[in-house]
């Protein structure tokens, strides 16, 4: 390294307040030359214990800097004031797209095989949103090779985030899908966090590009640095835990089919879509109409006894079902029908209508009929909290 390169590296490192990686990205630009962050901290080390600075010598580095980066150049934190201290460097891939089919490492530890096993780890939990933010036994080793300090603040995040997570799936109706924007923009918020926390103990992270929710799902990374490297990371590691969280729900959704809704109901939904009744309300004839929620398609509440006739208006005239719900149109599954005619004690009659029924060898025979709701709340369907609304938690 010449005098020139010299100079301009301890002045970064003096009153940028960037970064040794961010610094080390520059040198290479600039000069030509590979410095590593870790050598950049050290030579900065060793000239600040053996120089005593002047303010003119200040001064100097400002012009060098100002002229250098074509704008004035003020003062920030010198790098040997950073807590992190001795940068750990983690080599990533230059280039790196999620959908790769190649099975390429983002780093040591980590590919798409991974995210993989991550989301069937939480897949296999009865209640995954309980351990999101726990690490995943393929991620654990990744995590590690980034230093004590930057796992820490990794996990730190992560534990953040599965509790904002939580919260949200919390006032989120059961039925409804999580929206894929909405936790885009979350996990965007979350790496921003991520990232001033990074900065605190190191300086200010390496220019390589934004990240965007668009690459966490299909489009290519560009990685010049660890730190940015450590926040894809992170990023993946988020839509991984969302991904298995909807799919557990769709897979909870599709097992309880529907709800018995026991509460009293709000206007705009007491009246049956089918006949226009009042349900639970006796109607001219005194008879009540059992509502319920169909929790593996739209949430619409529907009457029980209605539904029945729809799925099949004419049973045991050898004719076919209305397997679809008669509010979005989705097709009810062999277990949803099942269970509707055990409750509803019509099984001989559907069994009788779904021997003429093509295009459904493929589903289950059997299903359990749901339990009943007492006192607001009860565990039923493999440890889900079914509500007396019709909302179920897990």
């Amino acid at each position: 390294m010449d005098e020139e390169g010299r100079k301009t590296m301890i002045a970064l490192a003096h009153l940028s307040g960037w970064s040794a990686e961010r610094i080390s990205q520059k040198m290479r630009k600039w000069y030509h030359i590979v410095v590593t962050p870790g050598n950049i901290y050290m030579m900065y080390q060793q000239w600040t214990s053996n120089s005593i600075l002047q303010a003119p010598q200040e001064e100097k580095m400002r012009e060098l800097l100002s002229a250098k980066l074509h704008a004035d150049f003020g003062f920030q934190r010198p790098l040997s004031e950073t807590p992190g201290g001795w940068p750990i460097t983690v080599k990533f891939a230059k280039r790196w797209n999620p959908k790769d089919l190649d099975n390429r490492s983002l780093c040591k530890y980590y590919n798409a095989a991974s995210r993989t096993h991550t989301i069937g780890h939480f897949l296999a939990m009865v209640r995954p949103l309980d351990a999101i933010h726990e690490l995943s036994p393929t991620e654990e080793a990744a995590v590690a090779r980034l230093g004590p300090v930057v796992s820490s603040i990794l996990t730190s995040v992560l534990n953040r985030w599965a509790e904002h997570f939580r919260g949200k799936l919390q006032q989120l109706p059961f039925w409804k899908n999580i929206s894929r924007d909405n936790h885009a923009e979350t996990i965007m918020d979350f790496l921003k966090i991520f990232t001033d926390e990074w900065e605190e103990q190191y300086g200010i992270m390496a220019d390589c590009g934004s990240v965007t929710p668009d690459q966490l799902i299909r489009h290519t990374f560009v990685i010049r640095s660890t730190g940015q490297g450590a926040k894809i990371l992170l990023g993946l590691m988020l839509a991984d835990r969302s991904i298995a969280i909807e799919k557990k729900r769709k897979m909870l959704k599709e097992s309880v089919g529907y709800i018995k809704v026991y509460c009293p109901l709000p206007m705009d939904e007491r009246a049956c879509p089918i006949c226009s009744d009042d349900l639970n309300f006796p109607n001219a004839e005194d008879v009540t109409e059992q509502a319920i929620r169909l929790v593996s398609c739209c949430g619409q509440i529907i009457g029980a006894k209605c539904l029945v006739a729809w799925i099949n208006p004419l049973a045991g005239a050898g004719v076919g079902m209305n397997n679809s719900c008669p509010h979005c149109r989705s097709f009810f599954s062999r277990e949803f029908i099942n269970k509707l005619a055990a409750e509803e004690g019509v099984q001989e009659q559907y069994e009788d209508s779904q021997s003429d029924t093509d295009g459904d060898k493929d589903i289950e025979d059997d299903a359990e009929p749901g339990g009943e709701i007492q006192d607001g709340v009860v565990e039923d369907f493999a440890g889900i909290e079914v509500g007396e609304e019709g909302n179920v938690h897990f």
